[in-house]
């Protein structure tokens, strides 16, 4: 094969690449990444129970190509977070952020808002085991955590530490 002919193979093969690369760039864009509420009876992708019959709280992610998985505990949201997926990377995460007069050791099974786990505070450890995996609970601010952390001998932390806590790869 010429040495043109080459050139022109790349140049079309390099093509091709930049058009998939496009088209997945604007599939992203039309991916809706909010946290939605939990209606019917998601199962937990990690192990199948029934999302709204666990106490809050629950994680739910959005993949790259608009899948929606949903967790009844944190546990589980974090072994599912990195694990390989056909439905691509994950987009965004969400927790459940617990009132901080909320007592752990209640089932409730109230939704509770929904927030980023980026912006969330953990207190893992301490707390009765809620479901699946190590005790795990959520609020939207460092105070809160800080002070259910105190009364209930947990740790509080913040998302990429309490991952790592709850057995995640992050």
């Amino acid at each position: 094969m010429s040495w043109i002919r080459r050139g022109a193979l790349l140049l079309a093969i390099g093509a091709t690449i930049g058009a998939t690369i496009a088209c997945n760039e604007r599939e992203v864009e039309r991916v809706d990444v909010r946290a939605i509420a939990i209606e019917g009876h998601h199962e937990c992708a990690s192990c199948g129970m029934i999302i709204r019959e666990q106490p809050s709280p629950r994680g739910q992610l959005v993949h790259r190509d608009g899948t929606r998985a949903f967790f009844c505990s944190l546990a589980d949201l974090a072994a599912y977070h990195d694990m390989p997926s056909p439905h691509g990377r994950v987009l965004g995460a969400w927790v459940e952020a617990l009132p901080v007069e909320l007592d752990p050791a209640a089932h409730d099974v109230a939704e509770q808002a929904w927030i980023d786990v980026n912006a969330a505070h953990f207190v893992v450890g301490g707390a009765p085991r809620r479901v699946m995996g190590i005790p795990a609970l959520t609020y939207e601010s460092a105070d809160d955590a800080s002070r259910v952390a105190a009364r209930s001998g947990g740790r509080a932390l913040r998302w990429q530490e309490a991952m790592r806590a709850l057995g995640g790869a992050h």
